[in-house]
Formats: structure tokens, sequence, C-alpha cells
């Protein structure tokens, strides 16, 4: 059987090979070229390393492209940055032929991780360039990320009770071996106590005890901005809660990083940053069940915006084969102020209870009718019930009725909002392998968040210009 053959490594070239030619038209490196040449890195607030005497620095440009290029493929080491300048067309081709080593990408990376927010809103202003504006409907979504700092470095307090046991001990050995060195040779040798080593390891105690008073009770002491954080299958982890804001076309539109673990009360940030980059008003934003906080859906709701975000108690959830209860199951009796269960028990109202800033109005079934009950297992719990049902109301009846309107009559979007948010996301996730932060530290992770937001907006542009590969 005939086969193509091969050229042979070792064949001369009388015309070598144009690096330009061997790079497809369409390949998303030639978007990354473009945009970053489009942009004025001084204005953008880049901090070059270019000493006054010794070898010129690269340009800032050079390592834009790199670390964007790099993101975007998944690759963020800066070892194997380096390596694909060598090894791989496109990085070849973007950089033109250069070869950064990996402590000028890693230093670059460190000193302008901050301004990568800039660079987010740039890309922003490249889609609003090429025709694709923002049309005031937004949706957003958190997702937590894990931090770069791993779980056994979590300090707890039963931890630090620990190291002072081992303070304690240290310090009752020293003393018996010099007390019986002092009966042998005196009482001048005093030398068995490592009093450097106690007093840094007293010292650190102290450091800790004073950060998990600020830290809610442990703290990591790699990264101690991270916290532990549930993600869906993997259980708790030291983690990031990653923000996202996306057009209807899919833009991004911002992006955040918190180490608050729930949304409920970031949905006003997420409006004012997507304002801050679009220089558009927010006519109408789009979230999950988790960014629901009454009073920050009202306050939005006064600026004259439709906030369309499901309560708690709007998402039916299932618990085997049959439905389980939530509070909307249960009718209310408006002339007794009495809620009426499924199979036609009566909670009455007990009082009105205080809960971070909100009035809420507490409802109570009897003990006796809860005990016997089949539907027991599939019913709505409730705040602390364990022998009975009692219910948590806010004490803003009118309100919840409007807003309710406001739901049904969006139920599109809500719907829309899985396959837009929830499939920038996936890609980040999946396509981009962005899992885990490389760096450490509140703003710099945030300046990381940004920086692959705008890989991915910059790919997204590719995508429009009948690219494939996002």
């Amino acid at each position: 059987m005939n086969h193509i053959d091969s050229n042979s490594r070792k064949q001369a070239m009388l015309f070598p090979p144009i690096l330009d030619e061997w790079l497809p038209k369409n390949h998303p490196a030639r978007i990354i070229d473009l945009f970053v040449e489009s942009i004025d890195t001084k204005i953008l607030g880049v901090v070059e390393n270019n000493e006054t005497t010794g070898r010129p620095s690269y340009s800032p440009k050079v390592i834009l492209k790199l670390l964007l290029y790099g993101y975007s493929e998944g690759e963020r080491s800066s070892r194997k940055l380096e390596r694909f300048t060598y090894e791989n067309i496109a990085f070849m081709w973007l950089i033109e032929s250069l070869h950064p080593d990996y402590r000028t990408i890693a230093r670059f990376r460190q000193k302008n991780i901050t301004v990568m927010k800039e660079l987010l809103r740039k890309t922003i202003e490249l889609y609003q360039n090429v025709g694709v504006e923002f049309n005031g409907i937004a949706f957003a979504d958190g997702t937590k990320i894990f931090a770069n700092a791993s779980d056994d470095a979590t300090m707890t307090e039963e931890k630090i009770g620990k190291l002072e046991q081992l303070a304690e001990k240290i310090l009752a050995e020293a003393e018996i071996i010099d007390s019986r060195e002092d009966e042998r040779h005196g009482t001048d040798n005093k030398n068995f106590l490592d009093v450097e080593k106690l007093a840094i390891l007293e010292e650190q105690i102290k450091e800790y005890k004073e950060q998990i008073k600020d830290k809610r009770g442990k703290f990591n002491t790699t990264d101690p901005d991270a916290r532990f954080m549930p993600h869906p299958r993997y259980g708790k982890h030291t983690s990031y809660n990653a923000q996202l804001s996306v057009s209807e076309a899919g833009v991004i539109l911002e992006a955040d990083v918190t180490n608050e673990i729930s949304d409920n009360h970031l949905l006003k940030d997420r409006v004012h940053g997507i304002e801050a980059n679009t220089k558009v008003k927010v006519e109408k934003i789009v979230a999950d069940s988790g960014f629901y906080e009454t009073n920050g859906v009202r306050e939005l709701m006064s600026e004259d915006r439709a906030v369309v975000v499901p309560s708690g108690n709007e998402i039916k959830t299932k618990r085997g084969k049959q439905k389980k209860y939530i509070l909307k199951d249960f009718k209310y009796d408006n002339e007794r102020d009495v809620y009426i269960c499924q199979t036609g028990k009566e909670l009455g109202f007990q009082r009105v209870r205080d809960s971070h800033g909100k009035e809420y109005r507490v409802y109570k079934a009897n003990s006796c009718d809860c005990q016997g009950c089949a539907n027991k297992q599939y019913c709505y719990r409730g705040r602390n019930a364990r022998w009975y049902r009692q219910i948590y109301v806010l004490n803003d009846r009118e309100f919840l009725e409007q807003y309710k309107e406001v739901i049904v009559k969006h139920r599109k979007l809500i719907e829309k909002r899985k396959s837009t948010i929830e499939g920038v996301i996936g890609v980040l996730k999946f396509c981009f392998r962005f899992r885990r932060f490389l760096l450490r530290g509140i703003e710099k992770v945030k300046g990381e968040w940004s920086l692959i937001a705008s890989a991915y907006n910059l790919f997204k542009i590719h995508k429009l210009l009948g690219g494939g590969y996002v």
C-alpha cells in the first residue's frame, strides 16, 4: 500500500518558510494580536521591568499576548509558557519568535495583575466598536474556584490549642533537662532550652489567635483570604467565590471575586460593575435564587430596574419521587392570620423576629399535629424545627405579591439564563481548564479572574467572526 512520503528532517531549504503562512487565517491567536496591538499599555497602567542599564526588557505587549493566549489554552504555568515559545507555532507567531524566560513572565504577571480589570473593560469596548452593543439585559452567577492553598493549612481553634500544648510540652521538658544538668554540672548551664525557637512558636500562636478572630473561627495560613466553601460533588475546600455577569450575546460584562460563601447580597455589586464597564444602565438583571435577598432586590427595583431573581420559595425541589413542600404550598388565611398546610392543619402566629436587619413573622404548628402526619418527611421544615413546623414569612406581603408578578412575566429570561451564563462558566472550567487560582491573596485573585474573562471575550469575538474554537 502506498503512503504519503514525509520530508527529511535534515532537508535544507533554499527558501525558508514564512511563519505567518503556518498559522491559519482564522486562528484565535490573530484576534489576541490585533487586540493587544490596539491598546496603549501605558494608559492601561502596565508596569515595565525596564532597567536604565543592562539588557533591554521585553515589550509589555509581548507578555500580555503570551498570558492571554496561554490562559485561553488552559496553560498558566510560566515555565510551560516559556517552553511553548520554542515548541508551539501559535505562540511563536504571536510573539514573533521571542523567548522570554519564566522569571520574566512570572514577575510581569505579579506586578500587573491588578490592572487586568482595565484589560477586561478594553475587551468590552472592542465589542462595542464592532457593533455588539449591550442592550441592558444581563445575567449574573457565581462559581466556586479552588484557592492555591492546601486544606490542611487551614488553622482552627483546635489546631491553635494543640500548638499551645506543644509549646508547654517543650518548655516543661526543657526545664526537667535543665534541672538534671544543674545537679551534675552546676547552675551555669542553661543551653538546653532553644529560646529562639520557642519565641517563634509563641509569636505564631499569638498571630494565629488574632487572625482567627477576624476570619470567623478559621483561616488558611498559606492564603489567609481564602475560605472553606462547598463544591458540588467535591465537598468543602479552600476556595474563592468567583462572580460573573454576561450579556444576552454571552459577552462577559464584569468579573469579580469575593471570599463570601453566599451570593445573596452580591447582586447590587454585579449591577454597578456592569454599568462601570459598559457605561449603559442595567434595565434587567437575571440571576438564580442564591442571589435573592429582599432588601437588595427592593432597592434595585426602586431604581427602575427589573430584578428577575426567584426566591428560594419559588423553586420547587424534589426528594425521591415526591416533591418536597415549600412555603408557597401553605395557604394563608388573611382574616384569621394563620397558614394552613396540605392536610388542613393550622399554623398560628407566634411572634415577630428580627434577623439580619429583616423582620419576619413566625407561624408555628402544633407538635401533636406534625408527629402523626403522613407527609412529615416531605414537609417544609422552616428554621430550627424538629418536632413541629414553623414558618418564617417576611413582614412585607404586599411587596412579595408584586414581585411574584415580575417573576411570572420574565419566565423566558429565567430559562435563558441557564444557556448563557452557565454555558460561559462551563467553557471557563472545562475548555480553559480554569478550576484553581494560580495566585494568592484576594486582590491578585481578582486580577487573575479578570484575565481569564478577558481571554474568553477575545475568543468569543473569534467565534463571532466565524472561528470555531469557542
